[in-house]
């Protein structure tokens, strides 16, 4: 029972890691809007700063991707030991 409680807490905290790094992958990619659409006006040559922004947000975006897939996993693990407890649960009735 304490593996399955330590499958089902670490699902629900890559479940969090996961939306907190897609939220700073959408931070990233806004403010590079914001940056792109302010220096439209400064005249500034704002490029390399805009890709830098786009760049963050991708490296974000794949860092939650790979833990959404630490989390897929997680979460089959606690279905297996959930069906295993069960199954035992009802050989001992």
């Amino acid at each position: 029972m304490d593996e399955h409680l330590r499958a089902a807490g670490r699902t629900i905290t890559l479940r969090h890691t996961v939306s907190r790094w897609l939220e700073y992958a959408i931070v990233g990619w806004l403010l590079a809007l914001l940056v792109l659409v302010v220096g439209k006006w400064q005249g500034w040559p704002i490029i390399p700063v805009v890709a830098c922004l786009v760049s963050l947000g991708c490296l974000c975006a794949a860092v939650a991707a790979v833990n959404n897939v630490r989390c897929i996993e997680a979460a089959r693990r606690e279905r297996v030991l959930t069906k295993r407890h069960v199954a035992e649960n009802r050989n001992k009735t």
